[in-house]
């Protein structure tokens, strides 16, 4: 972890040589930088200093553990409010762009003398590369997943099932008696629900000749995985098999169009151009990245004009939906290597046909 603030701190200071003072406030960047997962807490860097981590009562055991392992200070969250010499008069303190407005007014009516500015936060920028233990932790959330859903289908699936149990019973089976946390909340959606890219799962029972699809991820030490796959109970139709052999291809030729230094906005246009005339029916990003949060960078869409990264995590899903008939979408999450796309979901992606 010391190495973590130590490139945070190279970093900052040659992105924002002006600042004398940087305090972060979101609580995913803070566990990052420092391994601290409550529900509230701020980490404050300091150029040249001792870096501090301000936590309130709930936390001073952890708080403890954890400063003196890296070596901060650790102050208490009211008594730092309650230091007005906190700051030097004069000094330039940054914000990061996920503090509250309420927030942002209260630092400047606590220390009135210090310059505060928002500022959009490096650690994100830090964040968006993973190191080898972060890949190995999203990869062991994702073979969790790959382990779990076909058998739970299997063993879950009937007529008349809705979808709101059904995705209760995949959460049960993902969350394996509390070893691991959801990515989000799992989307399961029949038929003609399928059309809505994040259908909330209703009371709709399932029918022969639905199409189902399933969105799902778990979190293993904190970090997330995330997957989309299609099936079929009882009979499919001729129209939902010939655009899931569209989509299929189209998401497969993309997959291999990722490797370090591809722009994300060509990587999006060859997506939709494979797609053909399908294409009016993607109504959403290609995907996006993923690691302590579930969506965050690099976002893969068209406005991107960035060049994917070696070690970035993201996902690829393109999707087609038809209002009021049905909606398939086929996302893999991978990591981008040298060599290409190295796809973490191993759930097969064939339209299986459930009986």
């Amino acid at each position: 972890m010391k190495s973590r603030l130590g490139l945070f701190d190279t970093h900052f200071q040659e992105k924002y040589p002006k600042l004398d003072y940087f305090i972060v406030s979101n609580l995913k960047n803070i566990q990052w930088l420092t391994g601290f997962s409550g529900s509230a807490g701020l980490f404050v860097w300091k150029k040249n200093a001792k870096n501090s981590l301000i936590l309130d009562g709930r936390y001073s055991e952890t708080g403890k553990n954890i400063s003196q392992k890296l070596d901060l200070n650790l102050e208490d969250y009211h008594h730092f409010f309650s230091q007005e010499n906190f700051f030097p008069p004069q000094t330039n303190c940054g914000l990061d762009e996920n503090i509250k407005i309420t927030e942002f007014e209260n630092f400047k009516k606590k220390f009135p003398k210090t310059n505060f500015e928002t500022i959009l936060d490096a650690t994100l920028d830090l964040r968006q590369t993973k190191n080898e233990q972060e890949l190995q932790n999203i990869a062991t959330a994702q073979n969790h997943v790959d382990s779990q859903l076909i058998s739970c289908l299997e063993s879950e699936l009937a007529t008349d099932t809705t979808e709101q149990l059904l995705a209760w019973k995949i959460e049960m089976a993902l969350r394996n008696n509390g070893n691991f946390d959801l990515s989000f909340p799992v989307i399961v959606a029949f038929g003609e629900n399928s059309s809505r890219p994040h259908h909330l799962p209703s009371s709709r029972k399932l029918k022969a000749g639905d199409n189902i699809l399933i969105d799902c991820g778990v979190k293993f030490n904190g970090y997330c995985s995330d997957m989309t796959r299609n099936f079929i109970w009882k009979k499919s139709s001729s129209e939902i098999q010939n655009a899931y052999k569209i989509l299929q291809k189209a998401q497969h030729e993309t997959c291999q169009q990722v490797f370090p230094g591809k722009k994300i906005s060509d990587l999006d246009k060859f997506c939709r151009d494979s797609l053909g005339d399908m294409n009016k029916y993607f109504v959403h990003s290609l995907g996006h990245g993923v690691g302590l949060d579930i969506h965050e960078r690099p976002s893969i869409f068209h406005k991107n004009k960035e060049k994917l990264q070696l070690n970035e995590v993201i996902t690829i899903e393109p999707g087609i939906y038809f209002p009021g008939k049905f909606g398939l979408r086929l996302e893999d999450i991978g990591i981008v290597r040298d060599d290409g796309f190295e796809i973490l979901s191993k759930t097969s992606d064939e339209l299986i046909i459930f009986s």
